[in-house]
């Protein structure tokens, strides 16, 4: 995964952004990395996706 492919996940949810991708400690790994550097922000998480927003 990289950044290309995570803004290609992107749509528009009311005034926001949100992406969607498989929830593997892969994806959670580096979606928590780009979080803690302040490019994304993950909304929500359920056993099956994980939605974060581009910032």
């Amino acid at each position: 995964m990289n950044m290309h492919t995570l803004r290609s996940n992107i749509r528009k949810s009311r005034n926001a952004f949100i992406g969607r991708v498989l929830n593997t400690q892969k994806n959670l790994n580096y979606l928590k990395d780009l979080e803690s550097w302040g490019s994304l922000e993950i909304v929500n998480s359920s056993e099956a996706y994980i939605e974060y927003r581009l910032i």
